[in-house]
């Protein structure tokens, strides 16, 4: 379950990645803010995680990190791209969107005492289709002139 905290604080990390400009310094406030936002649940998450001890204790916080990425989206989707940043940030909320079906399949695995699939699920998240999707809208980013951290 630590690789769910560490994916948490990825997924944070590339969204909160920063932007330039002036217009852009308006994009950059709001999506830090969901950035924070959604750090301050998976720190939360995460030690909930590890304080459950057991694998069908521990689905109920899986699901809350779900919930977390979903609140990450609806607010994501509220905010106004410049129009540089359309595509990017479109492929950004997809990705967080496709995280949380994720998140809420492996909680449903965990319900299940389905360890596994639990494993299978997370121990790769890094290669899923959300991810992609939020690595190539980095990239995507910085093509664009925007300052993203690696």
């Amino acid at each position: 379950m630590t690789r769910f905290l560490a994916l948490g604080l990825v997924v944070v990390a590339l969204v909160a990645a920063g932007c330039g400009g002036t217009s852009e310094e308006d994009y950059e406030d709001e999506i830090d803010r969901v950035g924070q936002t959604l750090d301050e649940q998976f720190t939360e998450i995460g030690r909930d995680i590890q304080e459950s001890g057991s694998l069908k204790n521990a689905a109920g916080d899986v699901r809350k990190g779900a919930e977390a990425l979903d609140e990450a989206v609806a607010d994501l989707e509220d905010v106004d791209p410049p129009d540089d940043a359309e595509d990017a940030h479109a492929k950004i909320v997809d990705g967080i969107g496709s995280l949380a079906d994720d998140f809420r399949e492996a909680a449903r695995a965990a319900d299940a005492n389905d360890a596994p699939r639990v494993i299978e699920l997370f121990g790769d998240l890094e290669s899923s289709e959300g991810f992609k999707k939020i690595l190539e809208a980095r990239q995507d980013l910085k093509d664009a002139g925007y300052d993203v951290e690696e």
